[in-house]
């Protein structure tokens, strides 16, 4: 567990309260297990399907999209307030990373400020505080993954197998393998025959990418009714 982590960081990746030690990534993606196969290959946009989201999840969604074009930078909350740092409040780090663009859009909707979500995964899904988790959903490895079954505005905790154990323990179990969370983002819908994903993409920006080309050895949804 220890050396996975260590690789990670190696690669500039590092998970801050949720992984290898601090809440999220930081600038790079880690390399799914070998056994990890992409989870739909390209076909006709209208052979895919997904779940019809929530009006809640909807609007969460439209907030996200505000971001698009921001830089990615770990730790970043756009200079808003409220940050601390020594025991005191300072001003926050300016960019925005993969909690924080679905902490603002979860406040721009509900009005709940983006500072009372907690930042380790664990703690926010047994808090409900992003929305319940699916059934079918809720600890999948990525092998088994039917996307057909996410909806416009799901929540996706990114797992790799032994990832930040120390710091805020596994999603998903299966056997002896536990799976962390590395990286979080918001499933946007079907695009050019592709299943996409709305995040702060790791060293790039807020982007739309599709769902294949982000690694991860098993996914945990929840979602916003």
């Amino acid at each position: 567990m220890v050396g996975r982590c260590v690789r990670y960081i190696a690669m500039g990746l590092v998970l801050g309260s949720g992984a290898c030690g601090t809440t999220m990534e930081s600038s790079g993606a880690p390399q799914a297990s070998a056994h990890a196969a992409p989870p739909e290959v390209l076909q006709p946009e209208s052979a895919l399907t997904v779940v019809p989201p929530s009006e809640a999840a909807a609007k969460m969604l439209a907030a996200a999209e505000k971001y698009i074009g921001e830089p990615y930078v770990f730790g970043g909350r756009l200079e808003r307030s409220g940050c601390r740092r020594g025991g005191r409040s300072v001003t926050c780090q300016p960019g925005i990373d993969c909690q924080s663009l679905i902490f603002f859009a979860m406040e721009d909707t509900t009005g709940r400020s983006w500072r009372r979500f907690s930042v380790m995964p664990t703690v926010s899904v047994a808090r409900g505080e992003l929305g319940q988790p699916v059934a079918g959903l809720n600890g999948v490895l990525r092998e088994d993954l039917d996307p057909s079954m996410l909806s416009p505005g799901d929540v996706l905790f990114f797992l790799m197998e032994d990832y930040n154990l120390e710091n805020d323990g596994p999603l998903h179990t299966v056997g002896e393998q536990r799976y962390g969370t590395w990286h979080t983002g918001l499933f946007h819908g079907v695009k050019d025959g592709k299943y996409r994903v709305l995040h702060a993409a790791p060293g790039e920006r807020v982007r739309k990418q599709a769902l294949s080309d982000i690694p991860f050895d098993a996914l945990f949804v929840t979602r916003m009714e």
